[in-house]
């Protein structure tokens, strides 16, 4: 269920089993929904960095409606996270950028989002990185989503995602 798309900014797509987002061009996201309808959930997957931008973003998406209206939680290459929710296409933060004094992320990771309630919290290899409350959304699609800052070039392989009830 989820896209293979291609442009000059990058592409999305299953890759020796895995699920790459790629990003070529800077300050951008890509995101993806594979086109399921939730309400409470929790979110597991595993990642890895393929090509690093440095300080690329990498996350889960819940309560997904519209290009215009979700919630994003995310860490960074280098180390901060974030909670956030496009609203009628206006960002907004849920939760600040805040350091997470974690390593360069290398390696195979595990990103595991809870979006209960008005509760929105996110888990780097099962530790609890950040939280935030907002209840704008009761439920949508579940999704994942990379960025980029100033780099570019960066490369995420997605496996093992995972959608429970809590």
């Amino acid at each position: 269920g989820w896209d293979d798309y291609t442009d000059d900014s990058g592409r999305t797509v299953y890759l020796n089993g895995q699920y790459e987002i790629q990003i070529n061009k800077a300050e951008w996201l890509y995101w993806t929904n594979p086109d399921k309808y939730f309400g409470d959930v929790i979110i597991e997957v595993w990642f890895e960095v393929n090509v690093s931008a440095v300080e690329g973003d990498i996350g889960i998406l819940c309560r997904y409606h519209d290009p215009d209206n979700f919630v994003a939680l995310e860490i960074t290459e280098d180390g901060y996270a974030n909670i956030w929710k496009y609203l009628d296409g206006e960002y907004m933060e849920i939760a600040e950028w805040r350091y997470i004094a974690i390593d360069p992320i290398v390696g195979r990771n595990k990103l595991t989002a809870s979006c209960i309630e008005d509760q929105y919290n996110l888990y780097y290899n099962d530790e609890l990185v950040i939280s935030g409350q907002d209840d704008s959304f009761r439920n949508g699609d579940v999704g994942l989503i990379a960025g980029t800052w100033e780099a570019i070039g960066l490369s995420v392989l997605f496996d093992d995602f995972k959608v429970t009830a809590p």
